[in-house]
């Protein structure tokens, strides 16, 4: 008798046990048919942002005014900044400096001439790239996002022409060297 007890307890814990079992797989499958629904409205939803994000960076046209290569390029667009569309230049500018950041793509944004010849605040003998304030203003908003403030622009952009002019300093140097090397 308690032998046929035992073996109706182990039955019975078997029975409830597989009712457990078909239990968790049914949430198992609820779950994964919620993971599924949520993967495809994840997907959308993507899929209407890209949409989006294409749509406003394709309705604003580039520019072939970057690199500003002269002084005489970057007076002519310091005076003619206003026939542009603000939103157009700022979209140009945050293109080109999307990898990298702003101080790391400043050569790409002004010339050899412009990065030798001026620093911000116009000392050492170079000339103020602070005087064009309208170009400023826009590369100021192009940069919002990596810088907060005003002071932040100002060393970030002092930051680009020393990144930048070591670049081309550094260019320079190895290009004699390898000419050198060659004769």
């Amino acid at each position: 008798m308690a032998e046929s007890l035992d073996t109706f307890q182990r039955i019975m814990f078997y029975v409830y046990a597989e009712e457990r079992i078909a239990n968790l797989e049914n949430q198992i499958a609820n779950l994964k048919e919620i993971v599924v629904r949520q993967n495809e409205i994840i997907v959308r939803e993507l899929a209407d942002i890209k949409a989006l994000v294409n749509r406003d960076q394709d309705s604003k046209p580039f520019l072939e005014i970057f690199p500003i290569l002269n002084k005489k390029a970057l007076n002519d667009f310091e005076k003619n900044i206003g026939s542009y569309d603000e939103a157009t230049l700022i979209s140009n500018v945050q293109k080109i400096i999307s990898k990298g950041g702003f101080a790391k793509n400043l050569h790409s944004i002004l010339g050899k001439e412009i990065i030798t010849n001026y620093n911000y605040d116009g000392i050492q003998t170079k000339e103020a790239f602070k005087v064009y304030t309208h170009i400023n203003n826009i590369f100021y908003k192009a940069v919002g996002s990596e810088v907060l403030t005003k002071e932040n622009y100002i060393n970030e952009i002092k930051k680009g022409f020393k990144v930048a002019k070591n670049r081309y300093y550094r260019e320079t140097f190895f290009s004699k060297k390898t000419k050198k090397k060659l004769t």
